[in-house]
């Protein structure tokens, strides 16, 4: 099992808000979670379904450790060394979550096919649960968001964002602590127009369903919203995700300025340290 430090850096960014996705994980013992999430979580498999989930997913396992960690690797070291070079700055961020963006992307490439097959191997009763979860989910995802107030939000991601870099950074330093509370305040709540956006997504995945039969036509467009989910957004929702990203960067740049010569320190070993445990788990041919 790789240590905790293996999500700092894909925390800080994803979890304070630089991607729509609040499931991304890479790690190489969690990534079996991702098939079964599109598909076994919301589908009623029979046997033969379950048969062909289990190796996809063993597959899966194999093709991540083989082509990914090791490239996750030498990301982590690369930007060890421009952090100890030069610092990071808001370039040097943007680098490094594109690139996880990059690699986001290949996943999802990969596990399409997957979806595509359970979903077509499936009876009418079960793509009418299948989109009926996902309405439901959608639902108690809304009224989350509906029973908090503004204020009530933006002291729980302060929370979150507060506990993700002192875990990571050990205790943020007065100056640090004000550039977190300053990006609190303007980022730009989105969960509302989350839940429409996956509403959207849901009732495109329908309308392919309903004419799944054309079986080159629905694996074309079900890898489409699959792997750009993204292309479904609306054009403000798109506009609050960048604002958001480039006031995320532009706080983590600063909190990194700020860095005291023990979170330094800190920080480059434990980055060393997942590298090295990332290497440890790519599979090489014997």
């Amino acid at each position: 099992m790789m240590r905790p430090v293996a999500h700092f850096l894909l925390v800080l960014f994803l979890g304070l808000g630089l991607s729509a996705c609040s499931t991304i994980k890479f790690g190489y013992d969690q990534l079996d979670w991702l098939i079964p999430y599109y598909t076994g979580d919301y589908l009623d498999l029979n046997a033969d379904q379950e048969a062909y989930l289990d190796r996809a997913v063993g597959d899966l396992l194999v093709w991540h450790c083989g082509d990914h960690l090791g490239a996750y690797a030498e990301l982590l070291r690369d930007t060890n060394r421009e952090f100890l070079r030069r610092g990071m700055d808001e370039a040097a961020f943007n680098r490094f979550v594109d690139r996880l963006g990059v690699y986001w992307k290949e996943i999802k490439r990969k596990v399409a096919p997957n979806v595509v097959h359970l979903l077509l191997s499936s009876n009418q009763d079960q793509i009418d649960e299948f989109l009926a979860r996902l309405a439901k989910e959608n639902e108690e995802l809304l009224e989350e968001y509906q029973e908090k107030t503004e204020q009530e939000q933006r002291e729980e991601r302060l929370t979150l964002a507060t506990k993700h870099l002192e875990r990571w950074l050990g205790p943020l330093r007065e100056d640090q602590r004000k550039a977190v509370k300053a990006w609190n305040w303007q980022f730009v709540p989105y969960g509302r127009m989350r839940v429409q956006a996956r509403e959207d997504w849901r009732q495109s995945v329908g309308e392919l369903l309903q004419n799944r039969a054309d079986r080159v036509a629905f694996e074309a467009g079900l890898t489409r919203l699959f792997v750009d989910s993204e292309m479904r957004y609306s054009i403000r929702y798109l506009r609050i995700i960048e604002a958001n990203r480039s006031l995320t960067v532009q706080m983590l740049a600063e909190v990194t300025r700020l860095m005291g010569r023990d979170q330094i320190e800190h920080l480059v070993g434990e980055a060393g340290a997942l590298a090295d445990d990332l290497d440890s788990l790519v599979c090489r041919d014997s």
